[in-house]
């Protein structure tokens, strides 16, 4: 892998770190699901949406219980995410390396 090559890996690839903190502090509304480039990740938004919206009139504590769910079970596949984001990420580095 070339100089270029890997400094274009560096800035590509996810960082855990920011993942957790996005998830931590914006996880209910789906943020770390668009960083990570994720399915449902607009679902996941529009449901925190209306949750909170919602909450003072009862609704939303019922769908709060789902939402927490759904953000608890993200916490443990996030690092899988990003592991498998880096390494594909790599991968076609690799590979354009090994076609010149």
């Amino acid at each position: 892998m070339t100089n270029i090559d890997l400094a274009r890996y560096e800035v590509q690839k996810k960082n855990m770190l920011i993942a957790y903190l996005l998830w931590w502090f914006l996880g209910l509304f789906g943020v770390h699901r668009f960083y990570m480039n994720q399915p449902k990740a607009l679902l996941m938004l529009i449901v925190g949406i209306i949750t909170f919206l919602t909450l003072f009139i009862g609704i939303g504590v019922i769908l709060f219980i789902p939402l927490w769910i759904w953000w608890f079970v993200d916490a443990f596949f996030l690092h899988k995410w990003v592991t498998k984001y880096n390494l594909s990420l790599l991968d076609t580095y690799t590979q354009r390396e090994s076609k010149v």
